[in-house]
């Protein structure tokens, strides 16, 4: 975005370096420093641009869902719904694992650290399936650093042998994708084209217009596709529902696909 924006050409030299080590040498404070240092040029850049095509209101929508506070705390105490494999263990063995992914998100939040990088979701699992009962067991466990066990041994045992006295809270029904058969996939191919022109028409990335798991959803659970609201319903929601409820339909017409009755007030591609 920068190269595009701007036409500067930032450094990606630093970007698998160690960014533990401390103090920072001062090529890594530079490269990360361009993290940050354009954003106020490419916020007014951006926010100009916006304002000129009169697309600054599109965003009300979707800033606002990103401003909910809810969107990102969520309580200790749910966290184990995010590790990745829960879905197969019962018993103590879930028990430890809700004990534990609460105790790793509230350290990690004391910390200022990733969760992950306290401790990944595989140790967790292999710390709650082992279930160790002293420090010393715990450091056989691959993958947990000495610091970590070190600061947090105890209290990891302490929660190990909680876990093994309480009934875990049980798990919710995990809903399986939907699997699109042939036919399905057949009508997301085009609702997709459909996309394609309207974002050509637009200047805005296919991606952002209409993403494929919203074309997925539009067909699925349409109520809940953010296609039917906000901005995207005007520019691209109202022209699927109408291919889908075959009011419009496409041709090919010199080398380029047309609309045939397009939803009124808008280019026909």
């Amino acid at each position: 975005l920068v190269m595009e924006a701007l036409n500067i050409q930032l450094p990606k030299s630093h970007s698998r370096a160690d960014w533990a080590r401390r103090p920072l040498p001062d090529a890594q404070l530079r490269y990360a420093a361009d993290d940050v240092v354009y954003l106020a040029r490419l916020y007014q850049l951006m926010h100009d641009q916006l304002l000129e095509h009169n697309r600054l209101n599109w965003l009300d929508d979707d800033f606002s869902e990103l401003e909910t506070p809810s969107l990102y705390e969520k309580p200790p105490e749910q966290m184990w719904l995010k590790v990745r494999g829960i879905q197969k263990y019962k018993g103590h063995t879930l028990t430890a694992i809700q004990k534990l992914a609460a105790w790793r998100e509230t350290i990690a939040k004391e910390s200022d650290l990733p969760r992950n990088w306290l401790m990944k979701d595989d140790i967790l699992l292999d710390i709650a399936r082992q279930a160790p009962d002293s420090v010393q067991e715990l450091s056989h466990i691959r993958g947990l650093g000495d610091k970590t066990l070190r600061k947090h041994g105890d209290t990891l045992v302490q929660l190990l042998k909680q876990a093994a006295t309480e009934t875990p809270v049980p798990l919710p029904p995990f809903a399986k994708k939907a699997k699109l058969g042939p036919a399905q996939d057949a009508i997301i191919d085009l609702l997709t084209t459909l996309t394609k022109i309207r974002s050509e028409e637009l200047s805005i990335n296919a991606a952002v217009l209409a993403p494929r798991k919203e074309l997925e959803k539009l067909l699925s659970d349409p109520e809940h596709s953010s296609l039917i609201h906000g901005w995207r319903k005007k520019l691209i929601g109202q022209q699927l529902q109408a291919l889908l409820n075959g009011e419009i339909s496409m041709r090919i017409e010199n080398a380029r696909i047309r609309l045939e009755n397009p939803v009124s007030g808008q280019n026909s591609g």
